[in-house]
């Protein structure tokens, strides 16, 4: 008896590096040969997201990630050649937190039977 698993959502943590490049290109090669979901995630740092809500700047917290979600998905779209994109199911996650916790917490709420990331820029 031979047993396969399914993949059916993939999971692209990112800090917009350059090593992050190559592997979300990686990960979106993969999704489509196996017609999986891609999610492309990024953890904001608290005190990054902090920096950026207050009265100062009159824009809240939900304003902050909602920004950054676009902005990720606009990476995306940048440094994932057409080719790669155009059969894929997309989803932009982002969270405010430490990475490695985050990245847990995100393929676990996503779902994730796969994750796809560089390490220290290799």
């Amino acid at each position: 008896m031979k047993l396969t698993a399914k993949i059916t959502r993939i999971l692209a943590p990112t800090d917009l590096s350059g090593s992050a490049e190559e592997a979300c290109r990686l990960a979106a090669r993969l999704a489509n040969r196996f017609e999986a979901e891609l999610v492309v995630f990024h953890a904001g740092q608290a005190i990054d997201v902090a920096l950026q809500v207050g009265p100062a700047t009159e824009r809240t917290q939900a304003q902050v990630v909602s920004g950054v979600r676009e902005r990720l998905s606009a990476w995306f779209h940048t440094v994932v050649p057409e080719e790669l994109r155009r059969f894929l199911t997309l989803e932009a996650q982002v969270a405010v937190g430490e990475p490695a916790p985050s990245i847990a917490w995100a393929a676990k709420e996503s779902g994730a039977d796969f994750i796809v990331m560089a390490t220290h820029g290799r």
